[in-house]
C-alpha cells in the first residue's frame, strides 16, 4: 500500500500550479509587449556578427548597420513571398485535397 503524502507535500504542489497558472495568464497578457521584444532580440543576435563583420573590414559603423537593417528587411520579404506562396500553391490545391478527403471518408 502506498501511504498518503503529507499535507505539505500537498499543498506545496497545489501552491506550485497555481504558480504556473499565474505565470502564464501574466504571459499571456504580456503577450502584446514580449512578441514584439522577443522578435526585435532574435533580430539583434541575428545581425550582430553581419555588423560585427563588416565593422572588421573597415566599414564605418553608421553603414554597417544601415547594410545590415537592408540585408535584414531583404531576407524578411523573401520569407514573407516564400509563404505566400505556398500558401497559394495550398488554397489552389485545397479543391483536390477535399475531394481526396472525402473519397477517403466515404471508403471507410
Amino acid at each position: 500500500m502506498n501511504p498518503e503524502p503529507p499535507a505539505s507535500s500537498r499543498s506545496s504542489a497545489l501552491l506550485s500550479a497555481a504558480g504556473v497558472v499565474i505565470i502564464v495568464a501574466g504571459l499571456k497578457a504580456a503577450a502584446e509587449l514580449l512578441l514584439p521584444l522577443v522578435f526585435a532580440l532574435f533580430l539583434a543576435a541575428f545581425s550582430l556578427p553581419l555588423v560585427a563583420w563588416l565593422e572588421r573590414h573597415r566599414v564605418p559603423r553608421t553603414l554597417a548597420v544601415l547594410i545590415t537593417v537592408l540585408a535584414d528587411f531583404a531576407i524578411l520579404v523573401c520569407a514573407v513571398l516564400l509563404v505566400a506562396g505556398q500558401f497559394n500553391a495550398f488554397t489552389a490545391a485545397w479543391p483536390r485535397y477535399q475531394a481526396r478527403l472525402g473519397q477517403i471518408a466515404d471508403s471507410t
